[in-house]
């Protein structure tokens, strides 16, 4: 198969109940846990702004729906997002779509991670995260809750 250039943008909130749902994890977008997960979502903020939607539950923290323009035109839908094992890039099964998922992995792993902060809870823990980046540097931090918090 011959080398494609794909270009990258977020789609809207709008845009993203357009297109058809589904697809599946193609990759995890690196070897990721702890404050590794906090500087990619940090990447992911620098290159695509807010997300479609941040929940306080790990296991289904963010998402990204990104369009994957190829220097021919065709266009092809990923998704980026943080589950249960960590910041993954989903979309359609295919040679196309892995290409795609793989360029935009090089891509956020290349890129300097925005300021921000982030509190949720890893029911698995049980713990409360509390995670970001701070002037450039990621750091994460869990704390067990306690039993009359309800976990």
């Amino acid at each position: 198969m011959e080398e494609r250039k794909f270009y990258f943008r977020s789609l809207t909130p709008e845009e993203e109940r357009q297109i058809p749902a589904g697809g599946s994890k193609l990759r995890n977008i690196a070897d990721c846990g702890g404050i590794w997960d906090a500087k990619v979502y940090g990447q992911l903020k620098t290159l695509f702004g807010e997300p479609i939607y941040e929940t306080e539950d790990l296991e289904q923290q963010y998402e990204y729906c990104i369009e994957a323009k190829d220097d021919k035109g065709i266009c092809r839908y990923l998704r980026a997002y943080s589950g249960p094992s960590g910041p993954a890039i989903g979309g359609e099964q295919g040679d196309l779509d892995q290409k795609a998922a793989d360029q935009l992995a090089e891509l956020i792993l290349s890129s300097e991670p925005s300021d921000y902060q982030y509190e949720g809870i890893y029911c698995d823990g049980p713990c409360r995260v509390r995670m970001g980046v701070l002037k450039g540097t990621a750091y994460y931090e869990e704390n067990e809750l306690a039993q009359e918090e309800g976990i």
